[in-house]
């Protein structure tokens, strides 16, 4: 994790300043730059723009071309400098202390912090990955997983899975096959695994998760489950259960991914009922094909959608003489 920390100067002296944390590695000098350049334009998006922006290290030629390019976008020429004299290094050691000084501050605060010290785990839990089951007694069963960069949702890295392998309301099977499934899935497209895996239960969902670790000799990633009748965290290292404080920031965050998890894996679920539900209705209508039924249900998420449709909608899908027959077949049974 970085920092980005800005003074305003007039007339060359500091008038205010900001500062926001970045996601980046402090070891990857490409990702820094990239990082300056994408906090710069989210900084000054909708912000009155600077004459000259002092920069902390030289950027690439076609770098600086983009920020320009978007500064100028907005009518304004911004220049960019670079630390040559020693006012000017001067003033980027200070911005670098204070820069430093809000990243120790949100690591004292850090929900993840405070998560990986319950736990007794030696590394920040930077990235934490979320896993949930949803099934009505065993039918349609799915799984969910959510994905939390630094205590806060990545949506675009969230999953849906159908169960394939389990038959009936097996929640630990189901668990078995989707963490197996996305480890595996990581192992292959060689993606960083997770710093930790949540699991949606008790001691025996918990017991499935560190089995499934076991069999892909993974068993140097963290885990822990979150029993929500008495929000028990359960973990390699408290077996028998740790109670957090009601108000601690870990517990919170185990909490919010619990419920982001199940709302994620409820949608799909309910996603799912209603395609069998509709694709049952399909079924009633005749004259209607294997092909023509695809094309219904990828154009439409519902029944009550199929009806709202016109008849010049539905012919744009299967052609004016089913739309006809369909519509009629609507009418009359609806």
């Amino acid at each position: 994790k970085g920092a980005l920390f800005i003074f305003h100067m007039r007339v060359g002296r500091i008038r205010s300043s900001s500062g926001r944390l970045l996601n980046i590695s402090a070891e990857d000098e490409q990702q820094q730059r990239q990082a300056l350049n994408q906090g710069l334009l989210a900084f000054y998006d909708g912000q009155e723009l600077p004459d000259k922006i002092l920069l902390p290290f030289q950027l690439k030629k076609e770098e600086a071309e983009i920020l320009c390019y978007e500064f100028k976008k907005r009518n304004t020429n911004v220049k960019l400098l670079y630390p040559d004299n020693k006012k000017r290094k001067v003033l980027l050691e200070l911005a670098e202390q204070n820069a430093f000084l809000l990243l120790e501050k949100e690591e004292q605060a850090s929900p993840t912090v405070e998560l990986a010290r319950a736990l007794g785990l030696d590394r920040p839990v930077e990235r934490i990955e979320g896993i949930d089951i949803s099934n009505t007694a065993g039918d349609e069963s799915v799984g969910s997983l959510v994905v939390f960069d630094y205590g806060q949702p990545n949506k675009a890295e969230y999953r849906k899975y159908l169960i394939k392998t389990v038959s009936g309301p097996d929640d630990f099977a189901s668990i078995h096959e989707v963490l197996s499934r996305r480890l595996k899935r990581l192992i292959a497209e060689n993606k960083p695994l997770p710093d930790l895996i949540f699991i949606d239960g008790g001691k025996g969902q918990l017991g499935v998760a560190l089995r499934v670790l076991s069999e892909l000799n993974l068993n140097s990633i963290p885990v822990c489950s979150l029993a929500k009748k008495e929000e028990i965290v359960f973990s390699p290292a408290h077996p028998d259960g740790l109670r957090l404080d009601p108000t601690s920031e870990a517990l919170k965050l185990l909490q919010q991914i619990r419920d982001e998890a199940h709302r994620f894996a409820i949608g799909f679920h309910r996603q799912r009922r209603a395609r069998k539900s509709f694709s049952s209705e399909l079924d009633d209508i005749p004259g209607l094909g294997p092909a023509s039924k695809k094309k219904l249900r990828l154009a439409f998420e519902t029944v009550e959608d199929l009806k709202k449709a016109s008849e010049e909608e539905l012919a744009a899908v299967v052609g004016s003489k089913l739309a006809k027959d369909i519509k009629q077949f609507l009418n009359d049974v609806h």
